[in-house]
């Protein structure tokens, strides 16, 4: 894709990182779950104090500043709401309850690793996600590399044991949640 980005963007005033340069990919994973791990895995570059993961699904449709990204300081704001909506709809439409939904359980099944006990279900998006470096290390050095696994390994546990999906916005925010890290 480097030819697209530099057809539409030219090759000067930013640098453009391969997904290669950030984490090699260890198990043949799709497209989603691969990009997952990449994104997640940012910080370790050591470029930045923060970062916005935009997904290729994004639109931009106004001006936007770092006042809208950062709280105070190199705090960035943390995306965590209760998707009233989707609630809403799952019941009108459905007949379901989002407490009984894949993501419902997604969310419960990092809590419980985490040592969480929250009733809310918070939904950690939608994307770009703005994201603290400062989180994901804490992540890696009290929690990967305390239980000996790597990011990739967790997520693909994840996946096993509590038969979810890997969800990088809900590893980075029910462990801020639970560890607090940052300021929420």
């Amino acid at each position: 894709d480097r030819s697209i980005f530099e057809k539409t963007l030219g090759t000067e005033n930013y640098t453009l990182i391969d997904d290669e340069s950030i984490i090699e990919i260890q198990y043949p994973l799709d497209g989603w779950r691969s990009q997952q791990i990449v994104k997640s895995n940012v910080y370790k570059l050591k470029i930045t104090e923060n970062y916005l993961a935009i997904d290729s699904d994004c639109y931009f449709i106004k001006d936007f500043y770092i006042s809208d990204f950062i709280a105070e300081g190199d705090t960035p704001y943390t995306l965590m709401h209760e998707n009233k909506e989707l609630q809403q709809y799952r019941k009108l439409f459905h007949n379901s309850s989002f407490q009984t939904c894949g993501y419902a359980k997604a969310v419960r099944s990092y809590r419980d690793v985490f040592g969480s006990s929250y009733k809310k279900v918070y939904d950690y998006g939608p994307n770009p996600y703005i994201w603290s470096c400062k989180v994901w290390e804490h992540f890696e050095n009290n929690y990967l590399n305390a239980n000996e696994i790597s990011y990739e390994n967790f997520q693909i546990h994840m996946e096993h044991q509590y038969g979810i999906q890997m969800r990088e916005a809900c590893t980075y925010g029910e462990y801020l949640l639970a560890t607090r890290v940052i300021d929420i």
